[in-house]
């Protein structure tokens, strides 16, 4: 492993710092999301639940204005009545016994007025819950805008600096490339130098053994 820190190093872990970094961020922002997700399923849950309380409830109002309607229309097919019948009301329908209209009444008001408020504590908080999911929504594009750009700037430093890198061992490559071209012809010199000083040697010694010779 190299011990020298050069550019291309250094950018490379500010990437990936900022890379950890994003993944952090939007990992939290996932957390968040299904958290409201979550909560707005349980939300529409209980909306839907409302809404089949409040069907079974219209359902069972809808038969007693007919049952109603058809024991309103039977007596007055019957005529009046020549007196009043015990515990009834003269001219009227005859009460049921055992059963007091009034309380009937405020007991189907009292119902009435709870399933208003049922639904409007339910449209409230489905509002605000609403309203908190948009805010949400906001802030993540706005995260991943931030992300984007982050990771863009990086690569975009790491890139440059690659090329940078590149560049640099190019131009020093060619300056070794022009040495070794300068060495190997200083060698070749110098071999050429050594064969003619052998043979400059050689025809010196070549008169001093024909004197030799003549002696």
């Amino acid at each position: 492993r190299e011990q020298v820190r050069d550019p291309a190093e250094v950018v490379l872990e500010q990437q990936k710092t900022t890379l950890t970094e994003i993944q952090t961020k939007l990992s939290e922002a996932m957390r968040r999301t299904e958290l409201t997700v979550r909560d707005l399923e349980d939300q529409l849950q209980e909306v839907h639940h409302d809404i089949d309380h409040k069907v079974q409830a219209l359902g069972i109002d809808q038969t007693c204005l007919r049952t109603t309607v058809r024991s309103h229309e039977t007596a007055l097919e019957m005529g009046r009545p020549r007196s009043t019948p015990p515990g009834g009301i003269s001219g009227g329908i005859p009460s049921h016994r055992g059963v007091n209209p009034r309380l009937a009444h405020h007991e189907t008001s009292r119902n009435e007025t709870n399933r208003h408020q049922e639904a409007t504590r339910l449209g409230h908080s489905g509002g605000a819950k609403e309203e908190r999911a948009k805010i949400l929504r906001d802030e993540n594009n706005a995260i991943m805008q931030q992300c984007e750009k982050a990771s863009k700037e990086a690569s975009s430093n790491v890139e440059r600096c690659l090329e940078d890198v590149v560049k640099e061992n190019q131009a020093i490559r060619h300056r070794l490339e022009n040495e070794i071209a300068k060495t190997g012809a200083q060698i070749d010199h110098t071999k050429d130098t050594m064969a003619e000083t052998r043979a400059q040697i050689h025809s010196l010694g070549e008169p001093t053994d024909n004197a030799a010779t003549c002696a």
